[in-house]
């Protein structure tokens, strides 16, 4: 039971360890986020609603040390196809409404 607890946090805490100061605190909020990912307790929509997650990515390469680099990367390309997936989505059900008319 306390094993439950321990591993569904808010999603805040672990956005809020992706931009911590110390590296390996950094790496194991990745491997947190991309493992919640990859088992589905988390999906895409998820993640794009959360802005300080995106901003917390981006500071990852402003740190001395940025380790991979490619999996944040990645991560960052998976958010940004989904948002523009949302908006092509929505445009064409505007265009679609607007020949309706």
């Amino acid at each position: 039971m306390i094993l439950l607890n321990v591993t569904i946090l808010s999603s805040s805490s672990y956005w809020y360890f992706a931009g911590h100061s110390l590296e390996e605190i950094r790496v194991r909020a990745l491997q947190n986020i991309l493992s919640k990912l990859e088992h589905g307790l988390v999906c895409d929509a998820d993640l794009v609603q959360e802005k300080v997650l995106h901003i917390r990515l981006l500071e990852w390469f402003n740190f001395s040390s940025c380790p991979q680099e490619q999996q944040v990367l990645a991560l960052i390309l998976r958010l940004t196809k989904v948002v523009a997936s949302v908006y092509t989505d929505v445009l064409v059900l505007e265009v679609a409404g607007s020949n309706i008319q």
